[in-house]
């Protein structure tokens, strides 16, 4: 550390879900449940790579030891890539619904959410959330799995343990952090 510099290191986790948790995730499967054909902005093709909140616990943990880790960033995302729409189906398939989607041009909904702007003080559709389905949020974990050896699951892997049998949100478990992944599966299913 540099004299009189602070010793930091930023760690960017995204689009974080666990057992009865993941706000973010949480309201999203409540939006995709209200209607029985979905309306959906764009294509669907925007790469996401949700993690569980669990593999988050384990990075931070890794940082805090690692001499290693200061004044660097990582990426503390899940192991596998996967587009908005997969997400979207496979949320569905865990409640054990299945529904059409209607996919609407992004300009379109751009300009719904700036009339619903002007007029509203929340609007149901806002720039920020048609955002969040349209951009990639894809970020690569592979730094912090090179130099701390943070092991991710991959979505189709954790999500089982954030939703039980017909979607119901699984209690939390308590599972050994710092364990590869797979041994974490194994502790949270006993």
């Amino acid at each position: 550390m540099k004299r009189g510099r602070p010793a930091f290191t930023i760690v960017r986790p995204t689009l974080v879900y666990d057992a009865g948790g993941g706000q973010e995730v949480l309201m999203y499967l409540a939006y995709l449940k209200r209607f029985p054909v979905v309306p959906f902005i764009g294509a669907g093709g925007a790469k996401k790579r949700p993690v569980w909140a669990e593999d988050v616990v384990d990075g931070l943990l890794r940082v805090a030891g690692s001499d290693v880790a200061l004044g660097k960033t990582y990426n503390l995302s899940g192991a596998e890539s996967i587009t908005m729409l997969e997400f979207s189906r496979l949320l569905l398939a865990h409640e054990g619904r299945d529904r059409p989607f209607l996919h609407l041009p992004v300009f379109l909904c751009r300009a719904v959410a700036a009339l619903l702007a002007l007029c509203m003080e929340k609007p149901p559709l806002t720039p920020s959330s048609i955002a969040g389905i349209v951009n990639d949020a894809d970020l690569d974990p592979s730094r912090a799995v090179e130099e701390l050896g943070y092991r991710p699951l991959a979505v189709r892997q954790g999500l089982p343990l954030h939703f039980g049998p017909n979607g119901a949100p699984c209690a939390p478990v308590a599972v050994p952090v710092g364990a590869p992944a797979a041994s974490r599966l194994e502790g949270a299913s006993q």
